[in-house]
């Protein structure tokens, strides 16, 4: 028995090592540590070897037959199949022949390659007889999951079709799983509330309830509903109590992947404890709504930062009802909720609503000093840009495009020139920009006449030049033309240390697919112009396989003397870290700890991604903000603060006290409060959904200060900082189709220092890539002059230090092309402007 034991952990070992090595990438090494042919097959497929992979497995079956090792054979076949029609046709003789059963995992892989190969009714059948003869396995629920969102996708945004597709579902599946059923109910009551026919929410509700009542989900819609549209609150409440049963009776979300199931299960509860309150109190029972809330409003229930549910709607409900009966605290209640928001922003409103009218316009400054607050303060200053205070656009670039020392604003495809601080001044139409058809774009001289020229995201991307204040299209001239796709992140960076900006365009899906990525392109300045040098470099992915791109973002992380490159990706795939070395360009992201975390061939929706020294070390960290579903949680990276020890990075994002949010979008390195401390910015796409801003505290966490410092914006996408007006204080500019914002900061306190950095002989004329290195009484702190971060998008050049208390500090600077500084010095006197070297 010990001699088994023995065998079963060096069994377990070993398979760790080969899955570690292969995780890698280092399938050779894998290989040699593979003790059998199945783990050497395994491998193999790994590899992408994928014929190699198919003839060890048949191999394997010639020796006696394995379930494990047919699906395994197909997988490998289906996915480099010469003549698919041809697989197919051998696929389904195979499998009239079986000499033995197929379990659930089994046929879920056959399925798989039978899509593979695109053969639809090979597909169906293994599905049915998946779905049939193993109704409960994971596999099932795994293909119902793909199935009900599948059906879906084509007509997601007209809800007609939605409601008679998931009707179908219903017909077709909602005898396999009470979950998918009633989740199916739910989606399909949701599109009829959006059409004309929204009157017959109660019948079809009645349907759902007759359908599934074992589901808790439907009885607390059904409270919902009564109360929002027909303020029924009894029989709401009664609703409330079945739903409440059910719960208490041990109910849980099954069918659905685990970490999904928490988030399910978090969010109900707390949904429950709020309807169930409302409709007590709407009864008047007012004792036993706060009595029903109270659990709800207790630390953790929110389920903490991995969790995606807020209880904002219940302190409101709370302050609601401690204000009714003149309870004092109503106002604090609606603080909190108002400090929390909510996903869809529909009660913080309401919130802060109740706020102005107990505490006034002046509401915020009351809520700072109830608070004790002392992070930073921003007042809107959008009125700067729009007289109307309304403004379109997505993503930001901050630069001084035409030398005046100010920084100037593109937000979208829209200019503004800086006049001193004072005012912004539209010149969109002058400059000729109205003209060009773009996106977003990063600044740098890419002519090499010593001013601001633009590289554009859009489809086809542009390099618009700088003629005294006025762009031109030379992108044809200068050898950039149109990509096979819309290039969605811009990047500019000296990769060669030549003096002469390079690009990298970060090209997003083929149009009409759906995470068919189009190969990125790298252009190498020369004489004249560019040249499209992407595989010369070395910058060719993985299996040639081309990624969906969001972003770029260069930075020499690593601090060897060379620029990088930090690619965000999209579609659930990994990220790339273009590593600068002496052959070339190297995807490091794996060995690196960037890449994401692999499951099953998934990895994150990263949107953008922003590099920043926040702990003070002198090495570069990195927030990739990623967008997760909740139901594809399980298969998907919420946002990473990854945080560089020297030799790897490693996430600490819930650690530090930076919540899961499903739509995080482009984060912003800032310190905001001049406490020489790296803040954090990040916005979150689509409707209602909020942005965040995160303090960071002494002790190296962070606490969400967005609503006290006034810079919550809903369906956020691009972001960038610059202290526009040379106060010293960084200001912050936000895109959202909804309405963009400008925030200046007008925090009090606090030290600092503005760097503007003159670039050495054989530099970039705009500095793109020169680091500084101030060392202060509050550590070491790093600051870069961006060439891109997010998503197309660009922190201004000066750079900003806050330092707290600190009077004094010395500095060094780091050039592309050289470790070592090329200059250094101190600065004596502090909350000034100056210049380096």
């Amino acid at each position: 028995m010990a001699l088994l034991l023995l065998f079963a952990v060096a069994s377990a070992g070993a398979s760790e090592r080969i899955d570690d090595l292969t995780a890698l990438r280092r399938f050779d090494e894998a290989f040699e540590a593979a003790e059998s042919d199945s783990a050497r097959a395994e491998v193999l497929a790994s590899a992408g070897e994928s014929a190699a992979a198919a003839s060890l497995w048949q191999t394997i079956l010639d020796g006696g037959w394995s379930p494990r090792a047919f699906a395994a054979k197909w997988e490998a076949i289906s996915a480099d199949a010469c003549d698919p029609a041809l697989a197919e046709a051998v696929l389904s003789k195979d499998l009239r022949e079986l000499p033995g059963a197929l379990g659930p995992a089994e046929l879920m892989s056959l399925w798989e390659s039978a899509t593979g190969l695109e053969a639809t009714g090979l597909a169906d059948s293994l599905a049915g007889e998946l779905l049939s003869s193993w109704p409960r396995s994971r596999e099932a629920m795994e293909y119902l999951s793909g199935e009900f969102y599948d059906v879906q996708y084509p007509v997601w945004n007209d809800d007609s079709g939605r409601i008679a597709v998931l009707g179908d579902f219903i017909e077709r599946r909602g005898g396999i799983s009470d979950f998918w059923r009633s989740r199916a109910w739910q989606y399909l009551l949701g599109s009829l509330l959006a059409t004309a026919d929204s009157t017959r929410w109660r019948e079809v509700h009645g349907e759902w309830l007759a359908s599934c009542p074992g589901s808790p989900q439907a009885w607390l819609t059904g409270a919902s509903l009564l109360i929002d549209r027909d303020s029924s609150f009894a029989e709401a409440l009664s609703m409330t109590d079945s739903c409440a049963a059910l719960l208490e009776g041990g109910w849980h979300p099954e069918d659905i992947q685990p970490g999904e199931e928490v988030l399910v299960e978090t969010a109900m509860k707390l949904d429950l404890a709020f309807r169930r309150a409302q409709a007590l109190l709407g009864v008047g029972r007012p004792a036993d709504a706060a009595r029903v809330l109270a659990p709800a409003l207790e630390p953790g229930s929110d389920g903490g930062p991995d969790g995606n549910a807020t209880n904002a709607a219940c302190w409101w409900l709370m302050g609601r009802i401690m204000q009714r009966g003149n309870t004092p605290g109503a106002d604090i209640a609606f603080l909190e909720a108002a400090e929390r928001g909510d996903t869809g922003n529909r009660w913080t409103p309401l919130a802060i609503e109740a706020l102005e009218t107990m505490r006034g316009a002046d509401w915020p400054d009351w809520a700072r000093r109830e608070r004790d607050y002392t992070g930073p303060v921003f007042e809107d200053a959008t009125w700067m840009l729009a007289s109307d205070g309304i403004l379109s656009g997505g993503r930001i670039s901050w630069f001084d495009f035409d030398g005046d020392g100010w920084e100037d604003l593109l937000c979208g495809s829209r200019l503004w020139r800086n006049l001193e601080g004072r005012a912004f001044e539209e010149i969109t139409e002058v400059s000729g920009l109205s003209s060009f058809a773009f996106t977003g774009g990063v600044w740098g001289d890419l002519d090499g006449d010593g001013d601001a020229d633009l590289a554009t995201s859009g489809n086809p991307p542009l390099i618009l030049v700088n003629e005294e204040g006025r762009f031109f299209d030379r992108s044809c001239a200068l050898g950039v033309h149109p990509t096979g796709g819309p290039v969605e992140g811009v990047g500019l960076a000296d990769w060669d240390a030549d003096g002469n900006l390079d690009i990298y365009l970060a090209c997003y899906e083929l149009e009409g697919t759906l995470g068919e990525g189009c190969p990125d392109v790298f252009l190498l300045a020369g004489e004249g112009g560019f040249s499209d040098a992407t595989r010369q470099t070395g910058m060719v992915t993985w299996r040639d396989i081309p990624l969906c791109g969001r972003g770029v973002s260069p930075c020499d992380f690593d601090r060897d003397g060379d620029m990088d490159l930090f690619v965000s990706v999209y579609r659930l795939q990994e990220n790339l870290l273009w590593e600068n070395g002496d052959d070339g360009a190297v995807d490091t992201a794996l060995e690196h700890g960037v890449a994401g975390i692999e499951k099953d061939g998934w990895w994150g929706h990263t949107i953008g991604s922003a590099w920043g020294d926040f702990d003070n070390d002198g090495d570069w960290d990195l927030f990739s903000a990623n967008l997760a579903h909740p139901r594809y949680i399980d298969i998907s990276d919420r946002s990473m603060l990854l945080v560089n020890d020297g030799t790897a990075f490693h996430d600490e994002r819930a650690l530090r006290g930076i919540r899961y949010e499903e739509t995080h979008s482009v984060p912003v390195w800032g310190d905001f409060d001049c406490d020489g401390l790296l803040d954090l910015y990040i916005t979150s796409i689509y409707e209602g959904m909020r942005s965040f801003l995160y303090r960071q505290l002494p002790d190296g966490s962070f606490e969400d200060v967005t609503l006290l410092s006034g810079t919550r914006v809903t369906n956020g996408w691009g972001a960038a900082a610059a202290d526009f007006d040379h106060d010293g204080r960084l200001d912050l500019a936000v895109g959202s189709a909804t309405g963009s914002r400008l925030f200046r900061n007008v925090t009090e306190g606090g030290n600092w220092l503005l760097v503007r950095v003159s670039p050495p002989e054989g530099v970039n004329p705009s500095g793109l890539g020169c680091t500084v290195e101030l060392t202060s009484e509050e550590g070491t702190m790093l600051r870069q002059v961006s060439g891109g971060t997010g998503t197309t998008c660009q922190d201004g050049a000066l750079l900003h230090f806050g330092l707290g208390g600190c009077v004094e500090a010395s500095w060094k600077l780091f050039v592309p092309g050289r470790r070592e500084p090329c200059a250094s010095g101190r600065f004596e006197g502090v909350c000034r402007l100056v210049t380096v070297p």
